[in-house]
């Protein structure tokens, strides 16, 4: 399966610094995140529905090892790969409208 890095809000933080730490803890990068969300989708899991705001991170560093590393790969993909690969139809249309989301900012 191919995912993006989501978690929980952090108390303390706001939801963009959460994305962040989500990053750093299931990807291994640190960086620049958007003050703003890229696009909202919604999933279930266990019967619960959740919903994510997605956030963009200029990647600064790239950690050899992080947190997750046992439980997750890191890869780079181009936009049209990630299309390819993401099978969540929700988080797909978001991915797709990150080109306009981009000329935007």
């Amino acid at each position: 399966m191919w995912i993006i890095p989501k978690g929980h809000l952090e108390e303390g933080m706001t939801t963009a610094e959460s994305a962040a730490a989500e990053a750093f803890e299931e990807g291994g990068v640190r960086g620049s995140v958007t003050e703003k969300p890229a696009g909202i989708f919604t999933y279930q899991k266990k019967g619960r529905d959740y919903i994510v705001e997605v956030f963009l991170l200029e990647v600064t560093e790239v950690l050899d090892s992080w947190q997750e590393e046992q439980e997750r790969q890191r890869e780079w993909v181009s936009l049209e790969e990630a299309l390819d690969r993401l099978t969540d139809d929700n988080l797909k249309q978001v991915v797709s409208d990150l080109p306009e989301y981009i000329e935007k900012d």
